[in-house]
């Protein structure tokens, strides 16, 4: 393929020097054909023989691999203890043809040896009944796993069972059975540094030592396939959200299986609950990492209160935050926090009717300033004997909001544990849309935030049922809020202190502790840890990450709760992984139904050649008009689509494109009609290109001959000088025409040969779970980056014009010189 290109392109050139008008676009068509990296698919079978490795000779190989390092192992242990062997030989002579032909069996014979090399070690060692017994019991059990291992583990396996089968009773041999057992659990487990397993003991390996060892791998192999199965399809579920997320166009297409009509759906991001980003107002400098596709709700903190006058201290940036703009141009609802600041404020307000109107008022007044959709009530300070003025003050400023707007939400913090019933929760309920459970605040001696299980009343399983279960709050008013930071902790005497040292966000724990090993408490899920900072202060750190965070999200969903509020937005400025944890467990692609059309009437399959012949140009004149589309389903006049899809059916390409496909392997099979159509067209080019280049040189072969013969004398020369231009412009518009059409081709020319565009297709319904999902095909509107929409007759104006433009300047300017300098 490569030598034809070079081909095309070297005539290109001389062509374009000997009429001298190709200046404009010599190096222009060179460069862009410079990096053709695909066969042709057309031509690919008949230029290179089939040499794809049957199915199956990489298990073969891997095996046989895997069996050579199994060989070694043991033979590296028996000579270490002095024991030789020698493979029996076989009793029985072979013929000398017969031998010569079995040489050729090479996979058979090396099976054979194997089998006799084993056999002669186990007769030469004479293994204990016992010992074989268990070994094939445990043989069966291992081996089925063996497919699933990875190529080190493979290793691994295959020297375990090869030792085992070599196993005497000898206790030293046993001893380095054991060493290789710890090796190999050591290796699994990933830490090193772990004492050997408990289940050895003594000097000396009995049998059911041996099965025992063996078989405590079989669940730590099956943890780690799981594990490796949800790694995969969350990378899958987060790849599929960062193209949607990327993506300029929310719309794709879906024919029908009849072809007969479309599905337009349009294309979005969707959360299983509620997600609120709190958003502090220190930070307004670092909304460019934020992911608003999937949030629902931000929140401002925050803004003071005014003990003397009712109203704020200070907006903080909200009349003015991008924050607000951004998060309202994507959808989003944004809200403010009301945060009373000390105790003495709140205690102002709540027994100051005026106060409270002042504040109201002002509420009102930053709502509207920002059209904002409600306002969090953050008063983290009160007492029991705030708890029946604070519920007088809600349902105020509850009632007041509603005059103003029954739109706006009020949203209530409360803390993880409702010491002493502070918080009247039974008569809030009926004022509060939502309430927001504060783990982040939870007592200094509890040393983690946000504890997920445990006995403590301020974990979140604890929490979550004192609100739920005995304040009766509905679930779909619970908001969970869970911490971007931890806790650092003075470790003495093995324990934590009383008073932790710092806050510290999870961006400045990443950047802090790099290469510190992370830890997790079982019981609270969180994240830990252990360090030395300098040589007489150990600390603690107690935080979330993605893992833990993970965990809590999934309590979180199966609880049914409301949402989770994430405190704070940009805490984690700079690493991604919380940001993809919320979106495995929260974000999935959404789709709605647009419109379902008709495209195609009744066809007609009786076509002479010539209705053929224009019926395929009128498919190919589509493509050139649009080289960055990839199907014919999102044409927007539906009378030209109908058009278009009915001669894809009178020309049978389905039953053509499913003949094809059967011919070439499935990474070359054709994914789409466009795509088929696109390459017969390219095809039909590219013989077009070399017979014009043909022509073009018996033309000049021609032309060359009679000036030798005839000289000037010859009366045809002029008539073939203009065939010879006319063929050679003919030939390079053939040529950037079949240039255009390759989608091997980069810069300009038809997009990119694309695979199945699969996305999320439900009928007005969002699929929940990305492992039970249903994929359907459809035609991505998506246009390729790398690809200009230029139509070809565009492009080959541009082209004449430069060959006019090189001639003009050619006739008139650079012979002028050439003639000046030949005058003597």
């Amino acid at each position: 393929m490569k030598s034809r290109q070079s081909l095309l392109l070297l005539s290109a050139v001389v062509f374009f020097t000997l009429t001298a008008v190709a200046f404009p676009f010599s190096s222009w068509g060179a460069n862009n054909a410079y990096d053709w990296h695909k066969h042709h698919r057309f031509f690919i079978h008949y230029i290179a023989a089939d040499t794809t490795p049957k199915k199956g000779d990489a298990g073969e190989l891997l095996k046989e691999i895997s069996s050579d390092a199994a060989k070694k192992a043991a033979d590296n242990i028996l000579k270490k203890k002095g024991i030789n062997y020698e493979i029996p030989k076989e009793a029985k002579d072979k013929k000398f043809f017969e031998k010569i032909l079995s040489l050729f069996k090479f996979r058979k014979n090396s099976q054979k040896k194997e089998e006799d090399r084993i056999v002669g070690v186990l007769n030469k060692l004479k293994i204990r009944d016992t010992i074989v017994e268990a070994t094939a019991s445990l043989q069966k059990e291992i081996t089925g796993l063996i497919n699933e291992l990875s190529d080190r583990e493979k290793a691994d396996f295959d020297s375990l069972l090869a030792i085992i089968g070599k196993l005497r009773s000898d206790t030293s041999y046993r001893n380095d059975f054991r060493d290789f057992i710890n090796a190999v659990t050591q290796r699994l487990d990933g830490d090193t540094s772990k004492s050997p397993p408990p289940f050895i003991s003594g000097s000396f390996v009995t049998d059911k030592d041996i099965l025992d060892a063996t078989g405590n791998f079989i669940p730590l192999l099956e943890q780690r396939n799981q594990e490796a199965a949800k790694l995969k399809i969350k990378r899958e579920a987060l790849s599929a959200l960062g193209k949607l997320r990327t993506r300029t166009s929310d719309t794709v297409h879906v024919s029908s299986e009849d072809k007969k009509s479309i599905k337009i759906y349009k294309l979005g991001i969707k959360t299983r609950a509620e997600v609120i980003g709190l958003h502090n107002y220190t930070l307004n400098n670092n909304i460019d990492t934020y992911k608003y596709d999937y949030l629902n709700t931000i929140v401002y903190q925050s803004l003071y209160i005014n003990e003397k006058t009712g109203s704020f201290k200070s907006l903080n940036g909200w009349d003015t935050a991008a924050i607000v703009t951004r998060a309202k141009a994507k959808n989003l609802k944004v809200m403010f926090s009301v945060a009373g600041g000390t105790r003495s404020t709140i205690r102002k307000i709540l027994i100051d009717p005026k106060l409270q109107a002042y504040l109201a008022n002002s509420i009102i007044v930053a709502l509207e300033m920002r059209k904002a959709d409600g306002v969090n009530i953050d008063f983290d300070s009160l007492t029991v004997a705030d708890r029946i003025q604070f519920t007088d003050f809600i349902k105020r400023l509850h009632d007041f909001l509603q005059s103003s707007n029954p739109s706006y939400q009020l949203m209530i913090t409360v803390p993880a544990y409702n010491e002493s019933d502070i918080f009247d929760i039974k008569s809030l309920e009926a004022f509060a849309d939502r309430f927001l459970i504060d783990f982040t605040r939870t007592p200094s001696s509890m040393g983690a935030l946000a504890p997920l299980n445990g006995p403590s009343v301020y974990t979140m399983e604890n929490s979550i049922a004192y609100y739920t279960s005995n304040m009766e709050v509905p679930l779909n008013k619970v908001v969970a809020s869970v911490p971007y930071f931890g806790i650092r902790w003075p470790v003495r005497n093995k324990k934590l202190s009383t008073t932790p040292l710092s806050l510290m966000t999870y961006s400045q724990i990443r950047d802090t502790y790099k290469n510190v090993p992370v830890n997790y408490d079982k019981e609270s899920g969180n994240a830990i840890i252990d360090a030395l900072e300098n040589k007489y202060r150990t600390v603690r750190v107690i935080y979330d990450d993605q893992n833990s965070l993970e965990k809590k999200y999934d309590f979180i969903l199966e609880n049914g709760l409301r949402g989770v509020a994430l405190n704070a937005l940009a805490y984690d400025s700079g690493y991604g992984e919380l940001w993809d944890a919320l979106a495995y467990k929260f974000a999935m692609i959404d789709s709605t139904l647009i419109k379902d059309s008709l495209i195609a009437g009744t066809p007609d399959l009786n076509l002479s050649w010539l209705d053929k012949i224009q019926r395929r140009l009128s498919l190919y004149w589509y493509i050139v008009n649009n080289p960055c589309k990839v199907c014919f389903d999102d044409i927007k006049d539906p009378a030209y689509a109908a058009t278009l899809n009915k001669y894809l059916q009178e020309l049978k390409i389905d039953s053509l494109i499913t003949a094809e496909n059967k011919k070439l392997s499935p990474k070359e099979q054709y994914k789409s009609r466009f795509e088929y159509i696109n390459y017969e067209l390219t095809n039909i080019l590219f013989i077009t290109t070399i017979v014009l280049f043909i022509l073009c040189l018996l033309i000049c072969g021609f032309y060359i001959y009679q000036i030798k013969v005839n000289s000037t004398e010859w009366k045809l020369k002029k008539k073939v000088q203009l065939a010879m231009a006319a063929s050679i412009i003919v030939f390079v518009i053939s040529l950037f025409s079949y240039l255009f059409c390759d989608d091997t081709i980069p810069i300009f020319g038809s997009a990119p040969a694309v695979g199945k565009n699969m996305h999320f297709i439900t009928a007005n319904q969002a699929t929940t779970d990305p492992t039970t999902a249903t994929y359907i095909e459809s035609c991505d509107t998506e246009i390729n980056d790398s690809c200009i929409n230029m139509p070809l007759y565009t492009l080959m104006a541009i082209i004449l014009a430069g060959i006019f433009i090189g001639f003009l300047i050619t006739r008139y300017i650079i012979l002028l010189f050439i003639k000046r300098d030949d005058i003597p």
